[in-house]
């Protein structure tokens, strides 16, 4: 499986291999045991062969007078700060006279007037400002993070203390399926989908879970909107079936057919009906035959 890793590396290199043509259905046996670092254009792949150097896209960041350092997702936040705060319990947690740099990876930061505001963060630590030069690159801050900076569990809870599985499997919802015609599957999987294999940050989102169902979590739930679609799919169906039922219990008993396939109401079927000329006695006198000369009707014997 090939992995494109043109958005988090910049690669220099001099040597490749001869072109292989990967495109059409000659293409795909050709290259499917391709393995290595390799620069593809319109489906004509060539092999980097070393000596060949790859960096992180985002270089020369420029960490000097910065005693504050977020990483969110792909993202560094760097400032100079004068104390942390922690939002909930007001206490401080960190403070510019220890002359130390503060780090942490938090799941959104928004610049505000009060200062930086950081929202679900963890591994939070400190770092001694040697470890810092004037411009740094996002793998180095990356490898300071989790491998030099000491873990102090008052700043932010660290991540292996908050896992409570290893293991789950995501689902856009309780059903696991959409069916909303807007291709939903594919912005689940641009957003959710980032598992670190291209180099890039792993994906981190907020999630419902259960405790008696650990094996699964699902992305989207909202217990109000569920509870309003339950009355509304129960109580809707339910009085149309109501009104139905009556409508149909009133046909039966207001609507009879007669014997030439006209429907009619009860309370009209019996009654004779209205002739224009001489009502109905002129009527019967008339079909009868006995009026005299002039009629018009005829008997058959």
């Amino acid at each position: 499986m090939c992995i494109n890793i043109t958005d988090a590396f910049e690669c220099v290199f001099k040597n490749t291999d001869p072109p292989l043509k990967c495109s059409g259905r000659r293409g795909k046996i050709t290259c499917i045991d391709i393995t290595g670092l390799f620069s593809c254009n319109r489906g004509t792949c060539r092999k980097i062969r070393t000596p060949y150097n790859c960096d992180r896209r985002c270089v020369d960041i420029p960490t000097r007078n910065k005693n504050m350092i977020l990483l969110s997702g792909d993202k560094v936040y760097l400032s100079q700060c004068s104390s942390a705060i922690d939002m909930e319990t007001k206490q401080e947690v960190w403070n510019e006279a220890e002359d130390k740099v503060i780090m942490s990876s938090c799941y959104n930061i928004q610049n505000t007037s009060l200062g930086i505001e950081a929202i679900d963060c963890v591994n939070g630590s400190v770092l001694e400002k040697t470890e810092l030069t004037d411009l740094t690159n996002f793998t180095y801050l990356s490898y300071l993070h989790y491998a030099v900076s000491k873990p102090i569990k008052v700043i932010a809870p660290q991540e292996q203390d908050l896992t409570l599985s290893n293991e789950s499997r995501l689902m856009i919802n309780l059903e696991g399926c959409v069916n909303t015609l807007q291709d939903e599957c594919k912005e689940f999987l641009k957003e959710f989908g980032k598992d670190g294999t291209d180099h890039n940050a792993r994906a981190r989102f907020p999630c419902y879970y259960s405790k008696s169902k650990m094996q699964q979590v699902v992305a989207r739930f909202d217990l109000e909107t569920t509870y309003r679609q339950f009355v509304f799919g129960f109580f809707v169906p339910t009085i149309l079936f109501g009104v139905s039922c009556l409508t149909l219990i009133f046909c039966q008993r207001t609507i009879v057919v007669g014997d030439d396939a006209k429907m009619r109401f009860v309370g009209c079927a019996n009654k004779n009906p209205v002739v224009a000329n001489g009502g109905a006695k002129n009527q019967d006198k008339a079909n009868s035959g006995d009026g005299g000369g002039g009629g018009d009707s005829v008997m058959a014997l």
